[in-house]
């Protein structure tokens, strides 16, 4: 593949010197790199449809393939013995119709995923979530150029005591996601860090389901949910959240995002392995409305 490009200048560079360039073009050959399985797979205790998603990843630049893997077997199983199968749907999704709560906590769950002549096999274990008590909303009035016109929702909850736990709170205005990487709202306990077990949520985690400068309007219908998450998939968000995010001039270099999903075949080649990640989730809900 090429990449044509032409040289910028740099900002800095230019406060210090006086350059000049020619804007020839430049082309670039790029590897194109080796296409894997991509599992995307966050099972939660909700009562809907669960989906776990399986493609060939693509080349950075190419903005159209899809790459669905439509003849894989994906099972779930927990150590209790039961199996759920997830049967092909649509643009690479697998899916599960509700019928009954499968997800528990204190269950331990293993995804496997079946693909020519390879296995994928991941593992995750349920953890308990806590109620979301109540939201709240805080009116702000312009009073001038910049200032924010709406309101300003915050959620309250309290952290489950007596062990370390991990929260992915996610917000939703008139039932849609609000999934702008910047804003993705992890909690440990109730914080940031140890030391806040068993406490209410503290801010800015419990503004964190306010988008800045894009705040609610009255009318707005608002859902909260905590989904109680393990450690290692806070970390896995944690990571995928900084390279989304990464840009600017303090940029740092790119890494591999960590995976959960292990070929188990015994296959140690590069285009035999898995990216992705598999989570199960106890979610608890509330809705408001901003007023």
């Amino acid at each position: 593949m090429k990449l044509h490009i032409k040289p910028v200048y740099s900002f800095l560079a230019l406060a210090v010197f006086a350059i000049t360039a020619c804007t020839d073009p430049i082309d670039i050959e790029l590897d194109e790199g080796t296409s894997q399985i991509n599992v995307d797979a966050f099972i939660t205790d909700k009562p809907e449809t669960q989906k776990v998603r399986v493609v060939k990843t693509t080349n950075y630049f190419d903005n159209e393939s899809l790459n669905a893997i439509t003849n894989a077997n994906v099972v779930l199983t927990n150590n209790f013995g039961q199996s759920w199968r997830f049967n092909y749907s649509t643009d690479g999704y697998y899916t599960l119709p509700y019928t009954d709560t499968i997800i528990k906590p204190f269950v331990e769950y293993t995804l496997e995923v079946k693909h020519d002549d390879n296995t994928f096999r991941a593992v995750s274990t349920a953890m308990p979530t806590t109620p979301v008590d109540s939201i709240t909303f805080e009116e702000q009035i312009p009073n001038g150029a910049g200032s924010l016109d709406g309101f300003i929702g915050e959620f309250w909850a309290k952290d489950v005591p007596g062990m370390p736990n991990f929260y992915w709170i996610k917000a939703y205005q008139n039932d849609v996601f609000l999934s702008d990487p910047n804003f993705i709202n992890l909690a440990f306990d109730a914080a940031q860090g140890e030391g806040a077990d068993g406490l209410t949520f503290i801010p800015p985690i419990r503004t964190g389901i306010t988008t800045f400068p894009d705040i609610y309007k009255k009318g707005d219908k608002v859902r909260v949910e905590i989904h109680a998450i393990s450690f290692e998939t806070y970390n896995f968000i944690f990571q995928a959240q900084s390279q989304i995010t990464n840009g600017g001039l303090f940029a740092t270099p790119p890494f591999n995002v960590i995976t959960n999903i292990e070929n188990v075949s015994g296959s140690d080649a590069v285009e035999d392995q898995a990216v992705g990640w598999f989570s199960v989730a106890t979610v608890s809900s509330l809705e408001a409305t901003a007023e």
